[in-house]
């Protein structure tokens, strides 16, 4: 489900030509950077980046619950951890 969830927001970035989202998520997903770092290494602000890394758990977060798992298997995705 994290997988499906993961490769549906690249493509739908890859298809709008949306590259610097894909950026945002690869250096705070993958590589582990922070918001702060992410923000000056892409000339944008922190609030862009938290805007972007909030959108694509809230849309995890949707299709681990549309694909039936139980929220207990990825706590950290729980309502009350993304307010």
């Amino acid at each position: 489900a994290l997988t499906r969830a993961l490769r549906g927001i690249l493509k739908g970035f890859e298809d709008k030509g949306d590259y610097q989202r894909i950026q945002v998520l690869e250096l705070i997903f993958v590589k582990g950077v922070a918001n702060k770092d992410v923000a000056k290494q892409l000339k944008i602000t922190e609030q862009q980046v938290a805007n972007i890394r909030f959108g694509a758990i809230r849309k995890i977060t949707e299709q681990v619950k549309e694909a039936g798992l139980p929220m207990e298997v990825f706590p950290e995705l729980n309502e009350e951890t993304l307010q």
